[in-house]
């Protein structure tokens, strides 16, 4: 949990509270990209309003960085750029593997206040809002 604060303490972001999903599209997206070493592997599920990370047991909201995640309108698809590497194309259905970090409310006893101290370049919309949340750090080849 102390990671969290941490995380959370350190972004620096304008907050973006348009209608318009502006230049994000579905993303939920914080300034920079989380640094943790979890994995977690799923399935992305791209809709009009959410990214998630579908794995065998929950569905999870994920959190972009902008400094390394652009949305792509034309295509409905996520560019990332890895820590190393070139930048790839994430698109729905794809099977996928994520360096990065985790909250949930089943794990986290201040889930709801580290979601507030969070600075959103874009916030997700708000029915994304789950019970757990993925931040990515890295796409796994």
């Amino acid at each position: 949990m102390a990671t969290w604060l941490v995380l959370c303490t350190q972004l620096a972001a304008c907050n973006d509270t348009g209608s318009d999903r502006g230049e994000f599209g579905p993303l939920g997206v914080v300034a920079t990209s989380s640094g943790n070493e979890a994995l977690a592997v799923g399935s992305l599920m791209i809709t009009d309003i959410c990214v998630l990370l579908v794995t065998a047991d929950r569905e999870e909201a994920l959190v972009w960085g902008a400094d390394r995640t652009t949305w792509n309108e034309d295509t409905g698809t996520i560019l990332f750029t890895p820590f190393e590497g070139e930048t790839i194309e994430l698109v729905d259905g794809q099977e996928v593997m994520f360096g990065g970090g985790g909250l949930s409310v089943a794990e986290d006893p201040d889930f709801d206040g580290i979601l507030a101290g969070i600075d959103w370049v874009s916030e997700p919309d708000p029915t994304c809002a789950r019970e757990s949340w993925w931040f990515v750090g890295d796409v796994v080849p």
